[in-house]
């Protein structure tokens, strides 16, 4: 989730939380009841090669 706080943040800057399918609506509630949410994006890992 891509949020700012347009009190304290210039219109570009956006922070990130990162929310599990469990918490992803109460998280995006929270932020939308205060106007703070922009976005939502999918969160994406990289897989490494653990071998040496």
């Amino acid at each position: 989730m891509r949020w700012n706080n347009p009190k304290l943040h210039e219109p570009a800057y956006r922070k990130t939380w990162l929310a599990c399918e469990d918490h992803r609506e109460h998280l995006g509630d929270f932020l939308g009841a205060r106007g703070f949410l922009r976005e939502v994006t999918e969160f994406r890992t990289t897989q490494h090669d653990s071998t040496p």
